[in-house]
């Protein structure tokens, strides 16, 4: 399988997908072609929504295919050539904003009514949530990262 030629000079030592792959149907495909980016021992950094039951209309309209569980991530890069060396949700109060809004409320967008909210979050529960998840290792979360080292 060939690098696209846009991609053929370039060699680099660690490569970031960050809320990318989400967004490409062949997902399998752009993790082996981040794969070939890297020389051995090369580091990957993937970061992708989670839970497919978090999947809503806003989910849509911004051109996600889908969102992850954990494991589906951790397979998909293995296969795709990387050890995984961590993949972690995060997030998790994000996660129950994001459920109301996008399932419950059925929000297509971000608007006038979420801005407010999404400040407040940012400025107050955010850093409290980080000490948490810190500390508590979430079992789910809005989003996944995983760490990856090329094989």
């Amino acid at each position: 399988e060939q690098l696209p030629s846009l991609l053929v000079p370039y060699r680099c030592d660690s490569v970031a997908a960050l809320n990318v792959i989400e967004h490409i149907e062949d997902d399998r495909r752009a993790l082996r072609m981040l794969r070939r980016l890297l020389p051995v021992g090369g580091t990957a950094v993937v970061l992708v929504p989670a839970h497919q039951w978090l999947y809503g209309s806003f989910d849509a309209q911004v051109g996600h295919y889908r969102r992850y569980a954990r494991e589906e991530l951790v397979a998909k890069m293995q296969e795709a050539g990387f050890d995984v060396d961590r993949a972690i949700y995060f997030n998790m109060i994000g996660a129950l904003g994001w459920y109301v809004n996008y399932r419950i409320l059925r929000l297509g967008s971000v608007s006038r009514s979420t801005v407010p909210q999404v400040q407040l979050f940012d400025r107050y529960v955010v850093p409290a949530a980080r000490r948490l998840e810190r500390v508590l290792s979430p079992g789910f979360g809005l989003s996944i990262i995983g760490l990856g080292t090329a094989r």
